[in-house]
């Protein structure tokens, strides 16, 4: 399974966006419904003046108001159509990338999982050179325990690593809505170490804001917000506004029935309720709108620069993880080999060059994690869905973090 298959299928598969579609169909049957008339009305009655005579009253009323505010209800229905048909589309490119950014996070948990497996290797290799030097009396018991205790700690940092990778698959599971045979599947791929620096010639600000499916959909939420403002004015007004006709008539003792027709309406005379409350209401919620759309313009323009710079720098950490760091690891693990060789430093000396090494590549697949993250988060708001973190919020390899903090506290003491 590679990165672009994921994204196509957890588009075509996940259930919540596969309800959030349903939201559209929905919404057509409601623009559909603001274009029909209400049913008129027919009430009657009969009354029984004596024994041979009856009075009979017909009246069919429909609610004219209903037909005045028509084009301004369809009007409202077709904004509520597009609405979620923004809605959909930012619905699908949140799965997508949040499919993306799972995805990523069990590359590089796979492979802090490799890592992790070849520290534990040599850590147990290390125990057990240490029992056999301490069988031959080389080593006191102080040196026997921490040798032990480094290879406890590479054990939990072990199963912790094995613990993170199954959670990071289950996710890409949940995302793909995948379950049995089918979530049985092997990554065919790793991080790409790829780092594309980003065109100078671009305004990624000026995309965003171009391209904001959030903007857009802030935009409609005032146009609703005024075309609602006018209805529920006309309402509170004129709540009730009836047109018809009333036929009535009397059976005289002798002689045939006689029909009188006329027209019939009822309308609310506004005395006390002449709709301020309702205007008032109607011009603070436009303006809410239109506070919340600023706030919005804001956000979208300081999250496109926010994410620029978090690509231009979690690019340049990990070409320097790298091109710089991860050679020069490799090559004192090539130097002290060469020692080992000549008998200059012992194998325990060997082995923890090698774990650094190891700790420096742990690194360097971090690196690239926050940079296809980060480049994740700037794709995703040049297509048109916002995405702001907060500081803290940091891609996360419990494995990574685990060795890191070991070789701070081993640093400090």
């Amino acid at each position: 399974l590679t990165l672009d298959e994921s994204i196509r299928i957890a588009v075509l598969n996940n259930a919540g966006l596969q309800a959030a579609y349903e939201d559209y169909g929905v919404a057509r049957a409601e623009l559909v419904s603001a274009g029909l008339l209400e049913n008129p009305v027919l009430s009657g009655s009969v009354v029984f003046e004596n024994s041979s005579s009856q009075a009979w009253e017909l009246e069919v009323v429909e609610a004219f108001l209903s037909v005045l505010t028509l084009p301004l209800r369809r009007a409202v229905a077709r904004d509520e159509l597009e609405q979620a048909r923004l809605d959909i589309l930012s619905a699908s490119l949140d799965v997508a990338m949040d499919t993306r950014r799972a995805f990523l996070h069990y590359e590089a948990d796979r492979e802090a999982f490799a890592l992790l497996t070849q520290s534990l290797a040599a850590e147990e290799a290390s125990w057990d050179l240490a029992q056999r030097m301490r069988g031959a009396g080389n080593i006191t018991l102080v040196q026997l325990a921490e040798s032990q205790s480094r290879m406890e700690e590479a054990r939990l940092s072990f199963g912790a690593a094995e613990l993170d990778l199954e959670a990071s698959r289950e996710r890409v599971n949940r995302l793909m809505g995948l379950w049995g045979r089918a979530a049985q599947w092997e990554a065919a791929s790793t991080l790409s170490e790829q780092i594309e620096p980003l065109d100078p010639d671009v305004d990624y600000e000026r995309e965003a804001i171009v391209n904001s499916l959030d903007l857009a959909r802030s935009w409609l939420d005032i146009q609703l917000a005024a075309r609602r403002a006018g209805l529920h004015n006309v309402e509170e007004v004129f709540p009730d506004f009836e047109v018809g006709a009333k036929f009535e008539s009397v059976e005289p003792e002798s002689g045939d029935r006689e029909w009188e027709v006329g027209p019939a309406f009822a309308v609310s005379i506004p005395i006390f309720n002449q709709g301020q409350a309702a205007r008032a209401m109607g011009k603070a919620s436009v303006r809410r709108q239109w506070n919340l759309y600023t706030g919005t313009a804001v956000e979208v323009r300081s999250a496109a620069r926010a994410a620029a710079y978090q690509v231009r720098v979690a690019g340049d950490m990990a070409v320097y993880e790298r091109d710089v760091s991860v050679p020069l690891a490799n090559h004192m693990v090539d130097q002290a080999l060469l020692e080992y060789n000549a008998m200059l430093i012992g194998p325990e000396a060997l082995l923890r060059v090698k774990q650094a090494a190891l700790r420096t590549e742990m690194a360097y697949v971090q690196a690239l994690l926050e940079y296809w993250l980060a480049r994740t988060d700037l794709d995703q708001i040049l297509m048109g869905r916002l995405v702001i973190r907060a500081p803290e919020d940091r891609p996360d390899i419990i494995g990574a973090n685990v060795q890191r903090a070991s070789r701070h506290g081993g640093d400090e003491h």
